[in-house]
């Protein structure tokens, strides 16, 4: 009896847990997104990478590649999200997210922007040419104006860059190189 009594008990066991089976697509995305909600999030990209790479053919393959670019731009990790939501975009360009990928890429640049302009700025155009796309294509989306508005501040960036390196040669009268700096600073940004 007792030995019946421990089959039922490992049975129920098993059937209220079938959501949460690892060797489920549904059962494995749904542990790591646990691990995710509990920012746990080296476990939770741990996770996701299998569910992509155990499951590769199912939904929840390609739920996994977009919750793993998010993972990553939680942990503030903004190139490997970049990285993530490019191949992504590239994998699933029709996906019914692809406008939110589109504006994840470019704000993956946004985010390693410097925060002050004497610094490289080159990842503020490839944040701008990924803003410019969704403003584009996706005009209509939630996204949109959160991507001018990211955009604007981009090209802001740009021209102080710019007007700062053409400060410098103006102060060390190097005029000639100041005047080209200060042109292309009204051709560029008026």
């Amino acid at each position: 009896i007792c030995g019946s009594l421990l089959l039922g008990l490992n049975l129920m066991v098993g059937c209220s847990s079938d959501g949460k089976n690892a060797d489920t697509a549904e059962g494995a995305y749904s542990i790591a997104q646990e691990f995710d909600k509990d920012e746990r999030y080296e476990e939770a990209i741990k996770r996701y990478q299998e569910v992509r790479n155990k499951f590769p053919y199912s939904k929840f393959a390609t739920m996994a590649e977009l919750s793993l670019a998010d993972v990553y731009f939680k942990q503030e990790s903004f190139a490997e999200a970049q990285v993530a939501y490019q191949n992504f975009k590239d994998l699933h360009p029709k996906h019914a997210q692809i406008d939110y990928v589109s504006f994840r890429v470019g704000l993956s640049y946004f985010k390693q922007l410097p925060e002050t302009t004497d610094r490289d700025l080159s990842l503020a155009n490839n944040a701008i040419v990924a803003f410019d796309e969704v403003i584009a294509k996706f005009p209509n989306s939630t996204f949109a104006t959160e991507a001018k508005e990211n955009k604007t501040t981009s090209l802001k960036m740009l021209a102080e860059e710019e007007k700062y390196v053409a400060d410098f040669y103006f102060k060390r009268e190097k005029f000639d190189s100041a005047l080209t700096r200060y042109e292309g600073l009204l051709a560029s940004y008026p």
